[in-house]
């Protein structure tokens, strides 16, 4: 099962922009701790977006899990906004206002990753789209934050989304930020177990790939 995962994570191209769609009631460090495993493993760079404090709880939920959390630590790790210093932090952005947070995040992105290849999965984008005031504000995000790294070869991001959590807020946000994704990764319980399912993908071979992990 591992290496069927490795495999289609080896398939992926740089520059997709990859949804992992689960619910709250769906564990998801296991997959995060695989893919920040399989990242190390091939010798890529790892960029941990740590929006209010997700990280942290990844992190305790690993640590109960007993997966190995010595990864997070090493982990260059981009905070914004929260209290909790979790991962090697790179650069503290304490304003959520659009324009102020997307000039300081590509600052501190292009300082320490222009030149190379990095895994960047992406925690808690949700919380930033529930705290807007607008939709308007929602679309400028997506439009700001995620829309000009589609593309960009030195990077394939992972951006981990409680479904229920953004429907229930902002159910336009889901299908922009679904429709301008490459690849759509589904998580679902299935009794002990986690259905894997790959419900969108620009790679035909990949498209409607279904595991249980």
């Amino acid at each position: 099962m591992i290496e069927m995962l490795e495999r289609i994570l080896d398939n992926l191209k740089w520059g997709e922009t990859v949804l992992v769609e689960h619910s709250t009631y769906t564990p998801t460090s296991k997959l995060f701790h695989l893919i920040l495993n399989w990242a190390k493993e091939r010798g890529y760079l790892i960029l941990i977006d740590d929006i209010l404090d997700t990280l942290n709880v990844y992190k305790q939920h690993m640590k109960i899990a007993g997966l190995e959390t010595k990864m997070l630590d090493e982990s260059k790790v981009i905070k914004i906004r929260g209290i909790q210093k979790t991962g090697n932090i790179i650069g503290y952005i304490s304003r959520s206002d659009i324009p102020v947070l997307n000039k300081r995040y590509q600052e501190i992105f292009e300082n320490y990753f222009n030149r190379e290849r990095v895994i960047n999965c992406v925690l808690g984008y949700e919380k930033l789209l529930i705290t807007s005031g607008s939709k308007e504000e929602v679309l400028q995000n997506l439009i700001t934050q995620v829309m000009p790294f589609i593309g960009f070869e030195k990077r394939i991001a992972f951006y981990y989304i409680p479904t229920n959590v953004l429907e229930r807020a902002f159910p336009e946000a889901l299908p922009l930020i679904e429709s301008v994704s490459t690849t759509i990764i589904k998580l679902d319980k299935a009794g002990k177990n986690i259905l894997f399912s790959i419900v969108k993908s620009i790679d035909n071979e990949l498209d409607g790939i279904e595991l249980r992990i």
